[in-house]
């Protein structure tokens, strides 16, 4: 489950979040995005340029990708991801891994199958 919204103590406050399952493509992920009330800070205000949409676009399509090629992966965080209008910066990340299993197919670790 990819989970997107929100950092740092906020999170918890203002319960601001949206779920999607990998794998994502870039309808999915503009999807996951917009479900935040965070979404609304990408764009300009006043006098702060937008975010690159792009960028952050990038990473959730990436972390994505790793979830669906990396079966050992149990869990990712990347808390904050600072999103600018120079692009996307990962401050702080954990991952926490597990030896891969035998399974009959690449893709059967997923809820659902690409």
């Amino acid at each position: 489950i990819l989970s997107f919204g929100s950092g740092g103590t906020s999170v918890e406050i203002m319960k601001d979040s949206a779920l999607a399952l990998p794998p994502l493509n870039r309808h999915l992920a503009i999807d996951l995005i917009e479900r935040t009330k965070v979404s609304k800070m990408l764009f300009k205000f006043r006098n702060m340029p937008p975010a690159n949409r792009e960028a952050l676009l990038d990473v959730l399509l990436r972390v994505s990708s790793m979830a669906c090629e990396l079966p050992w992966i149990q869990e990712m965080d990347i808390n904050p991801l600072i999103v600018d209008e120079n692009g996307a910066t990962a401050v702080d990340a954990r991952i926490r891994v597990d030896y891969p299993k035998l399974t009959s197919g690449p893709y059967e670790h997923l809820a659902i199958h690409p």
